[in-house]
């Protein structure tokens, strides 16, 4: 199958006047892997849904994927499906297809993050029989209502997001069958890829007993900013997310559904690209590029009034994630994409929505027109919403940092409190970041100078890093693109978010008006460092280990600190290693892949090797439940086994290495 020309072309373009970092050589030094291909077809006679490789005509819906991920840091992924057929087939189809060529990927991402996640042992405790229980009553109250008739369109976009997560865990578990009747699908299987950002309030909720977000913990940075004369409206997102989270998609869907069932009008969003991972049907960053001519992203800003939980049920909500993809579908401007994603606000996945709508925006109008840039924030019980266009061109810029801005949201979600305790870095107008974007976004003139601001980490020299209350007094996560991995693992810090953590600015995107209209955007994927950072990127503690998807190699011990000095590598002791992932990567969507510089072209992440697999050093396996299997396609190259320990977080049924990159668990001895 030839390579997927169109997401390359969606995805990889190095434009004119770009930095070093944006690099060049690597198409020649790397040549670009083999694409992967699948497509679904109906067996005319029997009825039923095949998967075979490569594109055919007359497929229900196809895929194809190519890994780049060792050259740029990414995969790119393009899945379409067939208008011809009905929505329901169209969606099945669609995440049977994508499960075909990115199934290993899906198992390297499941094992680096959420493999222990209430299983195979965990069921039985408090917390996850009240999540498993919170997940079913949810599933079975949208069955009732996508079976009333009540509200069709927005009732079919649910349906269509959850036929094609079944066919994705179908797929991936090689049991093609289009569903009949109501929807089945396991709360701790695929679902879970799709949770993580509504898991970390459930966890609150749900009385989790060690809740997985840290106070403060911040989850992204945005920027939106106007250029001078109006010439230009450039988006930029980057994600923060725990290292483990590294392995990355870059999607784009064509999906032709029909805003209603069976009507002709087709959906606003059916071609989205966005930055996605393994597994999951929605952005999770988010940052989402529209055929609608919107342009969807978001920070978080949490929760940390407990009061508030109480608003959380699974009757009469849908979870962040499904509203998000509905909203992205369904709507053709921002105010329509707030009043879709208000509805059965399920107080989840707390964030600021930015909606930009390139539509209202016209390049070097200096007044503006109402609707380029709507402003939506979420907590339980509250959503509130505002068109912050005049905000927009009045300042020049919009940025979004973790913290809310309608005072109602701040107040009520407990930041006050917050105020009072630790001073002015919960505000929303003397948080570092807030300064930091105040003081800088006039530096930004281009795609470019808007890449160097948002990859920005300067700590140990810009005042407005410095941490009140903290040992050392210059702090890692007080930046545009965080490194927490950076401070020392023996400081002293007022709270959890600016100790040291295997967390940062994992990549960042970037678009215009220009760009956007042909679903283009840039961005790099790594954490960021400044110019004058203090160590080079590999010395990363990383707890749990995330081997998968990277070779092997030795490498030190993460940053620590004696009195009185900066952070420092130490040797490594204690039978550690560390794994080498190339993630100092640029990409650009739109074009020829040029490549990456070979600065920083890797970093290290600690690897505990082991009995650590098995619950720690020197842990006795333990008997458990085949919970989570690798690829159907991988069985062929491993002999089945028993299921007699757990080893490396899952129950093998490979008991022989594989022959495919080591996918398959070790030999039990």
């Amino acid at each position: 199958m030839a390579a997927p020309r169109a997401v390359v072309a969606a995805l990889l373009l190095a434009l004119p006047g770009l930095g070093v970092g944006f690099g060049v050589g690597v198409a020649a030094a790397v040549p670009p892997p083999p694409a992967r291909g699948a497509s679904v077809l109906l067996e005319p006679g029997s009825g039923r849904l095949r998967v075979l490789p490569g594109r055919h005509p007359n497929a229900i819906a196809w895929a194809a994927l190519t890994d780049h991920s060792r050259a740029v840091g990414w995969a790119f992924l393009e899945l379409a499906t067939n208008a011809s057929f009905n929505d329901s087939l169209q969606a099945y189809a669609a995440g049977l297809a994508e499960a075909a060529v990115t199934e290993q990927l899906i198992y390297m991402h499941w094992m680096n993050t959420v493999v222990g996640y209430c299983g195979p042992f965990g069921y039985q405790t408090p917390y996850c029989e009240k999540l498993r229980g919170y997940l079913q009553a949810n599933l079975a109250w949208m069955e009732e209502q996508m079976a009333s008739g009540q509200r069709p369109e927005y009732w079919h976009q649910v349906r269509l997001a959850l036929l094609q997560l079944k066919g994705l865990e179908d797929s991936y578990n090689g049991r093609v069958a289009f569903p009949t009747g109501s929807l089945s699908l396991s709360p701790f299987g695929f679902l879970l890829l799709q949770l993580g950002g509504d898991l970390e309030d459930l966890e609150q909720a749900l009385n989790r007993s060690a809740p997985r977000r840290p106070l403060g913990s911040g989850s992204c940075s945005a920027l939106l900013k106007l250029l001078p004369g109006q010439r230009d409206l450039l988006v930029a997102h980057d994600t923060w997310a725990p290292y483990q989270t590294m392995l990355r998609i870059v999607k784009k869907y064509t999906l032709p559904f029909r805003v209603a069932p069976g009507g002709s009008a087709q959906i606003p969003g059916s071609i989205q690209v966005f930055s996605s991972y393994p597994g999951t049907i929605f952005s999770g960053d988010d940052f989402y590029i529209l055929s609608s001519g919107l342009v969807a992203l978001e920070t978080t800003i949490g929760n940390s009034n407990a009061a508030l939980w109480k608003y959380l049920r699974p009757q009469g909500s849908v979870l962040e994630w499904l509203r998000n993809i509905v909203a992205n579908r369904l709507a053709r401007s921002g105010a329509e994409w707030a009043t879709i994603f208000t509805q059965f606000n399920s107080g989840t996945y707390n964030n600021q929505w930015m909606v930009v709508d390139y539509k209202a925006f016209s390049p070097g109008k200096a007044g503006p027109q109402p609707g380029v840039l709507t402003v939506l924030e979420q907590i339980p019980g509250l959503v509130m919403v505002a068109d912050k266009t005049e905000v927009l061109y009045q300042q020049g810029y919009w940025a979004s940092y973790n913290v809310p801005y309608f005072e109602e949201i701040f107040n009520a979600s407990g930041n006050l409190e917050l105020v009072k305790q630790y001073g002015d870095w919960f505000t929303y107008d003397k948080n570092p970041r807030a300064q930091i974007f105040r003081r800088n976004h006039s530096q930004v003139h281009d795609v470019d100078s808007m890449v160097r601001l948002m990859r920005s980490n300067n700590y140990l020299q810009d005042p407005l890093s410095r941490c009140r209350g903290c040992d050392p007094l210059q702090n890692a996560e007080n930046a545009i693109s965080a490194r927490s991995d950076l401070n020392p693992s023996n400081g002293t810090y007022p709270f959890a978010a600016l100790r040291q953590r295997c967390h940062g600015g994992t990549d960042m995107k970037v678009t215009s008006f220009g760009m956007a209209s042909t679903y283009r955007a840039g961005g790099r994927q790594r954490p960021g460092v400044g110019r004058r950072a203090p160590l080079p990127l590999e010395h990363v503690p990383l707890q749990p280990p995330a081997a998968h998807g990277a070779p092997l190699t030795s490498g030190s011990s993460p940053p620590s600190r004696s009195a009185g000095t900066e952070p420092r590598a130490t040797p490594a002791r204690g039978g550690r290693s560390s794994i080498r992932v190339r993630l100092s990567r640029a990409f650009f969507w739109g074009g020829k892949l040029r490549g990456a510089s070979a600065a920083g072209s890797s970093f290290s992440l600690g690897l505990a090797l082991g009995g650590a697999w098995e619950g720690g050093p020197g842990s006795a396996p333990v008997p458990c439940p085949l919970y989570f299997s690798p690829p159907a396609s991988l069985a062929a190259h491993c002999r089945p086994v028993g299921c007699p320990t757990l080893r490396m977080g899952l129950c093998p049924r490979c008991a022989a290495v594989p022959r495919i990159r080591g996918l398959c668990p070790q030999p039990q001895k």
